[in-house]
């Protein structure tokens, strides 16, 4: 969605709004919309091969960024929200999930958690970084 200008996971409304509604709202005519939810789907379709999905363009900051460390870990805070960091080591109590070359990490206690998530990585005038949200 952010290759289509939208970044929904940052965004206040995304729990207000359909997808056609948002794009709608910033400017996108009937026939992108159609487009957008078609890709969508094909890439739902695609990606049950893992439990979370990883746009290109995070995927692309991963392996850019992931230079000595040997893992990347999905982990959860003291409050549950997820975030991400290098790591050099898996522990015995983690799942690891070889998402297209790059090896994930995650313990297992946050297994549910980690399901069904997107991770993006969103460049916009309040904001560069990596983001966790759920696909759905």
């Amino acid at each position: 969605m952010a290759n289509h200008g939208l970044h929904c996971i940052n965004c206040s409304f995304n729990f207000f709004d359909s997808i056609e509604n948002g794009a709608k709202i910033h400017g996108m005519s009937d026939e992108d919309v159609t487009s957008l939810i078609n890709e969508l789907n094909t890439i739902n379709e695609k990606n049950f091969d893992y439990p979370f999905y990883i746009t290109l363009k995070a995927l692309d900051e991963l392996k850019a960024s992931k230079t000595l460390e040997e893992y990347v870990e999905i982990y959860a805070d003291d409050e549950l929200h997820l975030n991400i960091r290098l790591s050099n080591e898996k522990k015995k109590n983690q799942v690891e999930v070889d998402y297209k070359n790059v090896k994930i990490i995650f313990d297992k206690e946050i297994e549910k958690l980690v399901k069904n998530i997107v991770v993006d990585y969103v460049t916009d005038f309040n904001f560069e970084g990596f983001t966790i949200g759920k696909l759905f």
